[in-house]
């Protein structure tokens, strides 16, 4: 079973103020999830001062019959790494979720909605 990862939703052009970005912290223990609508970024964010580790990004089969996982990554100590928007070919499986993971719970991870 994977964990459910809280999404938040970025305000569009016309906005008259910001939000706040929900980090969630790595289950180590399995992987997380968000249901995908092909129009988020995923954040990682190390909060450890001194050690890397590392985050993958699990893909699924696209209409091509291809994968394309990013795979134990390194992430190092205080960095923040992004990658999206994250579309829906290719990363949501048949439950309609994206699969990603870091190797210890002082990686951060945040799901951002883009409008």
């Amino acid at each position: 079973m994977t964990t459910a990862l809280t999404k938040t939703t970025a305000p569009d052009s016309y906005a008259s103020a910001t939000v706040a970005v929900t980090e969630n912290a790595a289950d180590t223990g399995s992987q997380n999830h968000y249901v995908s609508t092909g129009k988020e970024l995923i954040i990682f964010r190390n909060s450890n001062a001194t050690t890397a580790y590392t985050i993958t990004i699990t893909s699924q089969t696209d209409d091509y019959g291809r994968l394309g996982h990013i795979t134990t990554e390194a992430i190092g100590s205080g960095i923040m790494k992004v990658f999206g928007p994250v579309k829906n070919p290719g990363w949501r499986n048949s439950s309609g979720n994206v699969l990603c993971e870091a190797s210890n719970a002082n990686v951060l991870i945040s799901v951002i909605t883009v409008p």
